[in-house]
């Protein structure tokens, strides 16, 4: 099936679908919102993309490099499918997950810029807030002195308004409106958001990038470190590996390798999330990215363990490196 790319189309859509007629009137009302709140986000410039079904996991696997420019949104939603925010250089969404001690109230208090920005409710009981950032800005996977509230960024994506949660049935609503521009987070909350530098080693937290870690894990078949059997501490290894590798940031990268496996269903996505977050990158004689590193060479590819462990060092500065404010951050009121 040919899919096309990222913006609604302009044409006008029925606002009750075919396939909804037989619907009573709280779910023709329910699709109409989802379909506005979609095309709501679309006029708003967001990067939509196709999911697979009421599921959180891209339609395809070469979903960051597909062109999605003509991909009608309101037309795959009113079909029951799911749709993303792919998010682009110079964007990203805080993620709060209740579930996981996420608390918006809090976030809000310390941050009170936030209260304005665009926000999606979830689904699952959280919210994404959205925001614009200095382009090139390397950001962390979660947000310090917050529990619960991870950070999503360039190379990542989540679920748009208008879709469906996977598990609870409930759609992502649009809370605070979309404009054509996202707002900048305070300086302090930039502070916060900024992946810190530090003094390198060959066992650091964190002493690769998402996007070493996205090449390492592309000479790797997923096939061979399956989730269930004899695999599953195979796997096991790989993924504590590349999560203390990143310091908890590889987290969409991670999935996207392990969706590459032909068994890998739905409800894996959730599942590994979870697992993920269990991590502790820090614990003392833990897995280490040496693990990832000599998966990597016995699969015949030591030159790229070369090259990204030198590309790791340089990355690293003395901890007293004054940092200074990047260029579009407010203070906060």
């Amino acid at each position: 099936m040919q899919i096309a790319a990222a913006t609604v189309s302009s044409k006008r859509h029925n606002p009750l679908p075919m396939e909804f007629i037989m619907h009573d009137d709280t779910s023709r009302l329910e699709i109409c919102v989802a379909i506005a709140d979609v095309e709501a986000i679309a006029a708003a410039g967001l990067d939509l993309m196709p999911l697979r079904g009421t599921s959180k996991i891209p339609y395809e696997k070469a979903w960051r490099d597909k062109d999605y420019g003509n991909f009608d949104a309101a037309d795959w939603l009113s079909q029951g499918r799911n749709v993303g925010v792919r998010l682009r250089r110079g964007e990203a969404a805080i993620d709060v997950d209740p579930r996981n001690g996420g608390d918006l109230a809090a976030l809000l208090k310390r941050f009170p810029t936030l209260s304005t920005a665009p926000r999606v409710a979830t689904g699952g009981g959280g919210w994404h807030v959205f925001l614009r950032v200095p382009r090139g800005l390397r950001l962390r996977g979660h947000l310090p002195e917050f529990v619960g509230v991870d950070i999503k960024q360039f190379g990542g994506f989540v679920v748009a308004a208008g879709s469906q949660h996977p598990q609870t049935g409930r759609r992502y609503r649009v809370e605070n409106a979309f404009g054509k521009n996202m707002p900048a987070p305070s300086a302090r909350l930039l502070d916060l958001m900024r992946r810190p530098l530090f003094a390198p080693s060959a066992d650091a937290v964190g002493a690769i990038s998402t996007e070493d870690l996205r090449d390492l894990l592309a000479v790797l078949s997923a096939n061979d470190f399956g989730t269930g059997g004899v695999h599953h501490d195979e796997w096991l290894q790989i993924a504590m590996a590349c999560h203390q590798a990143t310091n908890g940031e590889g987290l969409e990268v991670w999935l996207d390798w392990c969706a590459t496996d032909p068994n890998y269903g739905d409800e894996a996505r959730e599942l590994n999330e979870n697992r993920w977050v269990s991590f502790d990158a820090s614990e003392v004689g833990g897995v280490t990215v040496r693990t990832l590193f000599r998966a990597v060479s016995r699969a015949g590819h030591p030159t790229l363990v070369a090259r990204v462990g030198r590309s790791a060092a340089n990355d690293f500065v003395d901890e007293g490196v004054a940092v200074l404010v990047h260029p579009g951050a407010v203070s906060e009121a």
